[in-house]
């Protein structure tokens, strides 16, 4: 139980500083076993958009992996929300991991909750199109597409018969929004005859 109050106390401190601003504690169970992280990346396909993850960490068990569960509904392919009102956990002892990442399956208690942090970071940089956990994305994928996808999602619209809320700060969504439609014009444009 040591361990989990060191790991706590470590990721209290250096949050901001290992996730460059990007990860902030949101809530703590009274146990501290149960995390509640919000991840705001700061750049790339997911700039600008929040998601809240529920953490879960087994106070006996320095050798396993995390509980990893996204709480936000997300167009990625390694995270699957698909089915998230179903998932969504009763209660702070029932739920499984949502998540894709290898360090999950090969957990070592060196990584910490720090380096869990940073491998969530790094799902949101280098999303993996091409082996996909969620339903939302067809394996073959361009990235172009993906990206555009990602895009629509954010700005809450229907992508391939899924629909998604807004999940975008104001300033991002009129970029965003200004990105997409432009991309639409060029489209049509290139798709006309004339």
């Amino acid at each position: 139980m040591d361990f989990l109050f060191g790991e706590i106390r470590n990721l209290v401190k250096k949050i901001n500083r290992v996730s460059n601003g990007q990860a902030k504690i949101v809530e703590m169970g009274d146990f501290m076993d149960i995390i509640h992280i919000e991840i705001s990346p700061n750049d790339g396909l997911y700039k600008g958009a929040s998601f809240l993850f529920k953490i879960r960490v087994d106070p006996y068990q320095k050798t396993e992996s995390p509980t990893v569960f996204c709480m936000t509904p997300i167009y990625h392919p390694n995270i699957d929300t698909s089915d998230l009102e179903d998932l969504l956990p009763v209660d702070d002892n029932d739920f499984s991991t949502n998540a894709c990442l290898n360090m999950f399956d090969n957990w070592q208690p060196g990584y910490g909750l720090d380096g869990m942090i940073n491998g969530l970071l790094f799902l949101f940089y280098h999303p993996e199109i091409d082996d996909p956990l969620s339903p939302y994305i067809s394996p073959g994928m361009s990235y172009e597409e993906f990206s555009e996808n990602v895009h629509r999602s954010l700005l809450g619209e229907e992508v391939d018969g899924f629909f998604f809320e807004r999940n975008l700060c104001d300033k991002q969504y009129e970029i965003l929004r200004k990105q997409v439609d432009d991309l639409s014009e060029l489209k049509i444009e290139n798709q006309d005859p004339a």
